[in-house]
């Protein structure tokens, strides 16, 4: 690493330990009615490897940066409770807004990284104001949630921009996939923050009524039309994981292309492009869920049942188009290649799951499971037995259409505090198998020619140790495909009073299979973040 790096890497740690700066604390207003809490946070993630990203690579962007994050960034929680509504004509009312800014200084700061949108939730959206955000490539501001919550009775309502959290998994999602995640910024946050900035919220009604039968209760949610699909990370961007242009090459609409045309660049081997996604065909399409809650002593269980639209959507050929060299305006002979069109759909999804936890005292241990069937969910289909005409195609692997398949996904684990390093504080123990079953078809490989994945197990692990009177902790969270990938998070964190937060944590990625988790194990680094909490 040269001089010029090395001065950026130390300039971007001081950034973190000195843009944050106290601010009034602010609690209680309007006789204790509103309370305003939040934090402001820099952090900086110092990439540790030499690893290139494979996916920026093969997009022409530069793929070994310095930095996978550079940001100042926090949140403002706003939560009015009047007090003249309490004895009214309902049991409870409270409003609650949650406010998010971010700036980000990566490209600023790095080396080895091009231009790229650090905030592209909102920049492929019709009707984008549903969102409440504004945004360029390095700033953003969004009220990220806003919600009333009414209680009468049994009832208890909450309408507006939300996220609803189902299941009792930790660092994997079965259940709690109401609310797509935005992965543009930083997929892998540390500790209990793995998800909790990332749900973005969807303009949902959501309803709990407590039944008649003792300890059951319904819970009720429904978007009347606000589909996001999953965030990913922009072209250029340390996160990126899809070597596929975004745009796409060429114009398909004259059904041909020709290599080196005005309508894009020089054509390659290798080259596909995705011309449409229907998300926006999507928005205005219902989703809704329903689950029965209820306990029997100390097992407390739920029965599921979700109607989503898939936020992840399918990458796959739609068409195949003829190549020809550059003899406008027509193109003359025959093709020298055949390019297959990409399109990124959705589908409706229909999935049935099932969660409990069971607290056995004889073994002072919390027991928990979960688990989701996803009935005919959409794959790229296998093109082995694809016959193209004319010309061997650029990418003979690449897929026809979408292949569908059922996917169970079953999660056990178990929570035990035990005293370990100290006599006074117990180290929290949680251990996790979750293993995926998907329906044997003729799905001989995926989209990028790979044989397809059929089962999968991960294990996982959290441990955390408070130190100090509970000021210092060191915590661990590892997750291992046993295919061939695992993500290893070990955390230190520090705070000191009620205010600062000071932590650190490393993120190391690796394996054989490079679908899993493994397809990270370019972005190998080291996070180092200051926070002040008001």
């Amino acid at each position: 690493m040269g001089t010029t790096q090395t001065i950026k890497k130390l300039i971007a740690i001081g950034l973190t330990t000195l843009v944050v700066s106290p601010s009034a604390q602010a609690i209680d207003y309007l006789n204790g009615d509103l309370r305003v809490s939040g934090f402001v946070r820099a952090q900086t993630a110092i990439s540790t490897t030499s690893d290139k990203n494979a996916a920026n690579t093969a997009l022409g962007q530069q793929d070994n940066p310095d930095f996978n994050l550079n940001r100042v960034w926090g949140i403002a929680d706003f939560d009015y409770r009047p007090s003249s509504l309490r004895n009214g004509l309902f049991d409870s009312v409270r409003l609650f807004s949650r406010v998010k800014l971010a700036y980000d200084l990566t490209e600023d700061l790095s080396g080895g990284v091009d231009s790229y949108d650090a905030f592209s939730a909102s920049n492929n959206l019709k009707d984008r104001g549903t969102m409440m955000k504004a945004s360029n490539d390095t700033a953003s501001a969004d009220i990220w949630e806003l919600f009333v919550d009414i209680k009468k009775g049994k009832l208890w309502t909450r309408l507006g921009r939300q996220n609803i959290v189902w299941g009792e998994s930790d660092g994997v999602r079965l259940l709690d996939i109401v609310n797509p995640l935005d992965n543009a910024w930083h997929p892998f946050e540390g500790g209990g923050e793995l998800f909790d900035h990332r749900r973005i919220p969807l303009w949902m009604a959501r309803f709990t009524y407590q039944l008649p039968i003792n300890d059951m209760s319904v819970d009720f949610f429904y978007n009347p039309g606000d589909f996001v699909p999953t965030v990913q990370a922009d072209i250029g961007s340390p996160w990126n994981v899809n070597p596929l242009p975004r745009d796409g090459v060429g114009d398909p609409a004259d059904g041909f292309l020709v290599v080196g045309s005005p309508f894009g660049p020089t054509l390659a081997p290798g080259t596909t492009f995705i011309v449409d996604d229907d998300t926006n065909d999507w928005r205005g399409e219902d989703q809704w869920g329903i689950r029965l809650l209820g306990s029997l002593g100390s097992f407390n269980y739920t029965l599921n049942y979700l109607s989503l639209i898939d936020q992840d959507g399918v990458i796959s050929a739609t068409n195949t188009l003829p190549v020809f060299t550059p003899t406008p305006p027509t193109a003359p002979g025959a093709p020298v290649a055949v390019l297959p069109v990409l399109q990124n759909t959705h589908e409706r999804l229909d999935i049935a799951g099932a969660s409990f936890n069971w607290y056995a005292d004889s073994l002072a241990a919390v027991f928990r499971g979960e688990m989701s069937y996803t009935f005919d969910k959409p794959f790229a289909k296998s093109a082995s037995n694809l016959q193209f005409a004319g010309p061997v195609p650029l990418n003979p692997q690449d897929a026809l259409g979408v292949a569908h398949r059922d996917e169970m996904k079953v999660m056990l684990g178990i929570d035990r505090p035990s005293f370990i390093f100290s006599k006074t504080r117990t180290m929290n123990i949680s251990a996790q198998v979750i293993y995926i079953e998907r329906e044997k078809i003729s799905l001989d490989t995926d989209l990028n020619g790979l044989a397809a994945r059929k089962d999968e197990t991960q294990l996982t692990l959290n441990l955390s140790q408070p130190f100090d009177n509970d000021q210092f902790f060191v915590e661990f969270f590892g997750l291992y495909d046993i295919d061939g990938g695992y993500w290893l998070q070990p955390q230190v964190r520090w705070q000191p009073g009620n205010n600062w937060r000071v932590w650190a944590y490393y993120n190391a990625f690796g394996g054989e299979e490079e679908r899993s988790i493994a397809v990270y194990d370019h972005a190998d680094e080291m996070n180092i973040a200051v926070s002040y909490q008001f």
